[in-house]
This record gives C-alpha cells, sequence and structure tokens, in this order.
C-alpha cells in the first residue's frame, strides 16, 4: 500500500495552484466577497490541517515499517488484520484531510468570506454532490440569473433563472404551436421533369409504412413528434403546479428526465438538410410552408428545456430526504458513504438503493461499467475494421463496380456483410464481460 510522503503532498498541491485559476474561477460570480481572510472558524481548521497531515503521515509511516518487518505475518491472524485496517484507515483519513486543505487554501487564495460554499452547515437542501467529480459542494444563496458551478472541475451544478415558471411556459407553449404549425402545411417539395410532388410531416410515417420501413415509421412518430410533445406538456402541467396527485408529478418528472435526451427533433432536421445536397441531382428542392416553424420548433423546444433546472424542479416538487450523517464539503461523497441520486440531485446515503423522493434506483457505482465500456469500444473497434476490410471485396462481388453511384449501397451492404462475417470475434468481449 503506497503512502504518500510529505514532499509529494506539497508537490501535489503546486500542481494544483497552477489550475488554480480555473478550478475557482466559476464560483467568483456566485460568492460574496469580502476581505482576503476565511471566517475565524475556517481559519482556524486551515491552521491545525498541517498538523494533523503531519501526525497522519507519522502514523502511517510507523503502521508501514511494522508491515515490512518480516516477522510481521508471523504474528496471529487477527492482530495482523487489525493492523492492515488501521492502515487502510489511516490512509483514508489522510486523504480526507489533504482534500480539505486543498479546498481551504482554495478559498483563501480567492478571498472567499462566510459567504462561500464552504459554510458548515450541515443541511442536505444546501449541499449538492457535483455529478462529474463526486465533490459535495455547500451551495451558495444564488440571485436571478446566477448559476452555482464546481469548485473544483467548473460543471455547472444549478441555475437560478429569472422568472423560472413563466420563462419555461412561454416556450413551451411556443414550441407547441410550432410544431402544431408544421405539421398543418407541406414540409418541402421536389419538382423532376415537370412533375412536383410535395409532402408533410404527417404523411412521412404513412409512406414508411408503405414502403416496408415499419419500424421507422414508428421511431419518427415516437422520437420526433411524440417524444418532444410529451416533454413539452410535462414542462407545462409541473412548471406551474398543476393540480395533480405527488406520485403522478414524480412520475412524470422521472420519466421527464429520462426522455427529454431522446427527442430527435433536430437530428430529422439535419438529416433533412443533408439529404437535400443529393436530392437536388434530381430536380428542384423547396422547402414548404412548415419547414421554418420546424426550425423554430427545434430551437425553442431546446431553450423551453434548458430553462427548467432539474434542482428546482424536484424541490417544488417534494422536499429533500433527511440525512442523519453530517456532511462535509470539500471531500468526495464516497469518501462520506454518500452518493447523489441521478435523477432528482438528492444526496443519499450510499447503501441505499432507491431514493426516497423520485423512486429512482441507483448505484455508487455502476457494476463492470468500465469493463462494459471497453467491451464496447472494442466491438465497435472491430466493426469497422470489419467494414474497410470487406468492402472493396464485396463491392465486386455485387457486380456494381461500373455503377455510377452506389456510393450509400455499398456502405451499407458491404459493412453489413463484414459484421456478419465477424460476429462472433466482435461480441466476444461483451459475452466475456455478462460472465
Amino acid at each position: 500500500m503506497r503512502v504518500r510522503s510529505k514532499s509529494s503532498i506539497w508537490r501535489r498541491n503546486s500542481r494544483w495552484r497552477k489550475k488554480n485559476e480555473e478550478v475557482i474561477a466559476p464560483k467568483a460570480e456566485i460568492v460574496k466577497r469580502g476581505s482576503s481572510k476565511l471566517s475565524y472558524k475556517l481559519q482556524r481548521e486551515l491552521e491545525q490541517l498541517p498538523g494533523q497531515l503531519e501526525d497522519l503521515e507519522a502514523k502511517l509511516e510507523a503502521l508501514q515499517a511494522q508491515v515490512a518487518d518480516a516477522a510481521f505475518f508471523s504474528q496471529p491472524h487477527e492482530q495482523t488484520q487489525k493492523v492492515l485496517a488501521d492502515l487502510s484507515q489511516a490512509e483514508q483519513e489522510l486523504e480526507q484531510a489533504f482534500e480539505r486543505w486543498e479546498y481551504l487554501e482554495g478559498l483563501k487564495k480567492r478571498g472567499i468570506t462566510k459567504g462561500a460554499p464552504m459554510c458548515e452547515h450541515h443541511h442536505a437542501a444546501k449541499h449538492i454532490l457535483c455529478p462529474q467529480c463526486d465533490m459535495l459542494v455547500a451551495l451558495p444563496r444564488l440571485s436571478h440569473g446566477q448559476k452555482a458551478a464546481c469548485p473544483r472541475c467548473g460543471a455547472t451544478l444549478t441555475t437560478e433563472w429569472d422568472a423560472p415558471r413563466q420563462r419555461p411556459t412561454a416556450y413551451a407553449l411556443a414550441a407547441l404551436f410550432m410544431l402544431l404549425l408544421s405539421n398543418l402545411f407541406p414540409f418541402v417539395n421536389m419538382n423532376v421533369a415537370g412533375v412536383t410532388s410535395e409532402v408533410t410531416l404527417l404523411e412521412i410515417p404513412g409512406v414508411m409504412f408503405s414502403e416496408d420501413y415499419a419500424s421507422l415509421g414508428t421511431f419518427f412518430l415516437l422520437f420526433v413528434q411524440l417524444v418532444p410533445a410529451f416533454c413539452l406538456v410535462t414542462i407545462l402541467l409541473l412548471v406551474n403546479r398543476a393540480s395533480l396527485p405527488l406520485s403522478v408529478k414524480k412520475t412524470l418528472a422521472r420519466i421527464f428526465f429520462l426522455l427529454k435526451s431522446w427527442g430527435m427533433a433536430e437530428i430529422f432536421l439535419a438529416g433533412v438538410l443533408v439529404s437535400f445536397v443529393k436530392l437536388m441531382a434530381y430536380g428542384d428542392i423547396g422547402i414548404g410552408s412548415s419547414f421554418i416553424p420546424w426550425c423554430l420548433f427545434c430551437l425553442v423546444q431546446l431553450r423551453a428545456f434548458q430553462c427548467v433546472d432539474r434542482r428546482w424542479l424536484w424541490d417544488d416538487i417534494a422536499p429533500q430526504p433527511a440525512l442523519a450523517q453530517p456532511l462535509t464539503p470539500g471531500i468526495t461523497g464516497i469518501r462520506q458513504s454518500l452518493r447523489s441520486c441521478a435523477c432528482c440531485t438528492a444526496i443519499l446515503p450510499a447503501e441505499s438503493l432507491v431514493c426516497p423522493r423520485c423512486h429512482t434506483k441507483g448505484y455508487v457505482r455502476r457494476k463492470n461499467s468500465l469493463q462494459w465500456t471497453l467491451a464496447l469500444l472494442f466491438t465497435l473497434d472491430h466493426a469497422l475494421s470489419a467494414r474497410q476490410y470487406f468492402a472493396d471485396y464485396d463491392y465486386r462481388l455485387t457486380g456494381l463496380e461500373n455503377a455510377v453511384d452506389h456510393s450509400g449501397w455499398r456502405d451499407f451492404c458491404c459493412g453489413a456483410r463484414g459484421l456478419i462475417r465477424w460476429r462472433r470475434l466482435s461480441f466476444s468481449p461483451v459475452l466475456w464481460c455478462r460472465r
């Protein structure tokens, strides 16, 4: 077990000071400015921390020397296990004290006083775990138009919007109106050899179903039309405190934050714009009366989602669950046996699997997450390699080598054949991870 020496701690601090500007700068806009001194309580703690670090290092060196002794493992098993447990605990205490010292040094350098996010009140409603780096941060009092950022990684934690109810309501209503207009009029029109044809958004699924593309038509209806409309209606109901049962509100909010990233309206728009490039070779392509409303719908919908702060909405629906243990800002949640709910940002004990507020299941860490990530990346690499290796060979077998323009068919068919031939090798890492 490796223990940091005193010199390594100070070297790490010097490296951290070089990044201090980027780490603490996002907080400068949301904290109260004052003198360059910390509050009396935090100043006393900062003065005592170097002594605590030295004591912990001396304790670790003594335990490490005891473990390194050749006669250590000849002692009774219970005694050796106790010494090893003390060694592990002392190392964790040293790491926590060092993280706390880094945090206080950063606040002191920036001149942050009592109004800093380093307050000492142990209330879960005033704290939040950073979703990116797991740092426990005490939230300051935000004014309208300000946002709180993590002092370590700079991730946005929460935002205090101006008119937090009226703004999302206006954007959601405007987006729904644009969605209605875009479905009433022609979307695009095409003129080929004097024959003009036009199509509306509601006719696209019917064309796909008639051409035996039922899956694509279903996906279009779900992710391009229904999911965005459902999310916008949910915003109107939750933000304006509709008279619904509490369980229904929790369910709607949980589904909303789950589905809002599955809206594909802007993806469909990007695909249409790209397809215009190839369709222009066949005739004249024009946009219909609903094309501009659809573009506006995509923009206003994204703005409506952006103006709904996750933490504010969940606090408006139900209060955060009570937490019995004290909270120490500046230390990661996993070291305090805490975890953050991925849905409602509530701070929960690490052993709690289901959030009592939103009833979402979660873990401190996903089991075998690194193995799954590596396996899927390895599988994707094999799939791309298979497509590149078999593309030219299968293309010649199809007899299309003299065709004018079959690049899309070539990429699709030949890549698929290569995947089929390499299926066992490609999916073997995934099967290995499932064991």
